[in-house]
């Protein structure tokens, strides 16, 4: 018999995300700077866009977000808010920031540490606060444990991140983003003539 279920909470991937990587390979993290995060969303084409300001100078470091959401029509509602920010000591010597979500669920507030903030309807929100699901969840049983589904997952998923890679090594060691690349690699099902049966007609 088959199994069928249905949720109306989105994937992850259906959000655009802020990622703290991204902004310190930006240049915000280095102390204050202002500037306008902008992107499209692919199946649409609609361009979207938002400013921020981040400070670590200051004894509480934080980013400052500012954007425009729709409310009907013809109403807009101008969003402003700010992030807190928290560092911790990296093994081999520097800092590494994270995100402090400032979420509230249950009249508390999240202040849960995180690396990537998800839109929501009306904030940048951790992705339990956002109630949002991996992409992962959504996959039927056939998809998940299928070796020939598995192995196509991780070859599209490989092929996306390297075409985002700008360098392999550093200083004679493979980056952070290669490591993980070949992680993924390594995690690929493996058997006789897999690439020849998936492409077989």
């Amino acid at each position: 018999m088959g199994r069928w279920s249905y949720s109306n909470r989105k994937k992850d991937t259906d959000c655009h995300k802020l990622s703290i990587f991204w902004l310190r390979e930006q240049g915000y993290l280095r102390g204050f700077m202002r500037g306008i995060v902008s992107w499209t969303w692919g199946f649409s084409g609609h361009k979207s866009s938002i400013g921020v300001s981040c400070d670590t100078w200051t004894e509480r470091p934080h980013i400052e977000l500012e954007y425009t959401i729709q409310k009907g029509r013809p109403g807009e509602e101008n969003v402003k808010y700010p992030v807190q920010l928290e560092k911790t000591p990296c093994p081999f010597g520097g800092v590494r920031y994270w995100f402090i979500c400032p979420g509230i669920v249950n009249g508390m507030t999240c202040n849960r540490r995180c690396a990537v903030l998800y839109s929501g309807p009306k904030y940048y929100l951790c992705r339990t606060c956002n109630r949002l699901l991996y992409q992962s969840q959504f996959e039927s049983r056939t998809e998940r444990y299928n070796p020939a589904f598995r192995f196509l997952k991780y070859e599209f998923e490989i092929e996306r991140r390297l075409q985002k890679i700008k360098r392999t090594t550093y200083q004679g060691r493979l980056t952070r983003k290669m490591r993980v690349i070949e992680k993924l690699r390594r995690r690929m099902p493996r058997g006789k003539s897999m690439e020849d049966d998936l492409y077989e007609f």
